[in-house]
């Protein structure tokens, strides 16, 4: 995968750092996520709330800790 810089204001580096789902989640997932999420919103509106409202709800489980890591993962399936 070819790699390019970006420079952007220090406001919208926390705007999209509050859009990450986990700390370590790159900005390049979070600006896919976010392009997925305007492309959806567009394309069919009504699906678009359902997805936001799910992805809301699953930021508010996950930064209140209730998530598996990848070792609980790999332990309950047996890896």
């Amino acid at each position: 995968m070819t790699q390019t810089s970006i420079q952007i204001q220090t406001e919208l580096k926390k705007e999209l750092d509050c859009f990450k789902e986990h700390p370590r989640e790159t900005y390049n997932d979070t600006i896919q996520k976010l392009i997925y999420i305007v492309k959806n919103v567009e394309s069919n509106p009504k699906l678009s709330k359902q997805t936001l409202k799910e992805i809301e709800r699953a930021r508010k489980r996950i930064n209140s800790g209730q998530y598996f890591g990848s070792e609980q993962i790999k332990a309950k399936l047996g890896i």
